[in-house]
């Protein structure tokens, strides 16, 4: 026997207006099955953000051919510069952010690649570009909505693309003999 009796019955959870509106709100599974998204993209938008956070930031990685991080402060590394890697999925309206950022991390681009129903879309900013399109996560660093990254951000669609980009958009390092 429980320790525990219920004071609220089932009955009426399940008959009340709160459970009738949460029914009707629409999930980010939802959103990306009616989209068209395949059942292998489904089993990614319904992953647990840790699962997916490490797939999405090991493929980025891997896909456009970049080193592993020297420290906790970035994700990856390219042509001598520090990279932080973001994979956003849409939420249930198709509107998505980046989140955690922390301006005091060492690294000088932040790489998006968004979840779409067929795979993914990358794009990148420097770091001087993101912090002014900061708002604030109350004590979790700072986040990026998808407006500013769609109007801000630079498309890449490939290796070279990216390593282009670095290339142009890189400060000068004494030390790196640049």
């Amino acid at each position: 026997m429980s320790k525990h009796t219920a004071t609220i019955h089932e009955d009426e959870i399940f008959s009340s207006i709160a459970y009738k509106e949460l029914l009707k709100k629409k999930t980010a599974f939802e959103y990306y099955k009616s989209n068209g998204a395949s059942d292998r993209i489904l089993d990614l938008v319904s992953m647990n953000a840790r699962s997916y956070g490490c797939f999405a930031e090991k493929f980025i990685r891997s896909h456009f051919g970049m080193e592993y991080p020297s420290n906790t402060e970035h994700d990856a590394i390219l042509l001598d510069r520090s990279i932080e890697l973001k994979a956003p999925r849409m939420g249930a309206t198709g509107k998505y952010f980046i989140q955690h950022i922390k301006p005091y991390h060492d690294f000088q681009y932040i790489l998006i690649s968004l979840l779409l129903f067929n795979g993914y879309s990358s794009f990148i900013l420097t770091k001087t570009q993101a912090m002014q399109l900061l708002s604030d996560q109350r004590g979790e660093g700072y986040f990026i909505y998808h407006r500013d990254l769609e109007e801000h951000a630079t498309v890449i669609e490939n290796a070279d693309e990216l390593r282009n980009f670095i290339k142009k958009h890189r400060t000068k390092s004494w030390v790196l003999n640049d």
